[in-house]
């Protein structure tokens, strides 16, 4: 979990986010996915910059580390369907 959470920081730090905003960022995406529903990283940022978060502040493989971390946390049951 440990080197998950490193991961993520990087990521995110790596988009211009300061390490306190990281915290932040995740509960956000937390409540955004939180109702259920069918998510993309494209729209989480949309409901992301709605928030005040500026620019893509998640990409696909960050999007997907939360939602590893929420379920891993037990917070979270997120349902993934396969596209063809």
């Amino acid at each position: 979990m440990e080197q998950l959470l490193d991961i993520l920081l990087v990521r995110l730090c790596s988009k211009g986010l300061v390490p306190i905003d990281v915290p932040r960022v995740i509960i956000d995406v937390m409540h955004i996915i939180g109702d259920g529903g069918s998510f993309t990283a494209n729209l989480v940022n949309q409901q992301l910059e709605r928030l005040g978060w500026q620019g893509q502040v998640v990409d696909d493989v960050t999007f997907e580390l939360i939602v590893i971390l929420l379920e891993n946390q037990g917070t979270h049951r997120v349902a993934r369907h396969s596209l063809h």
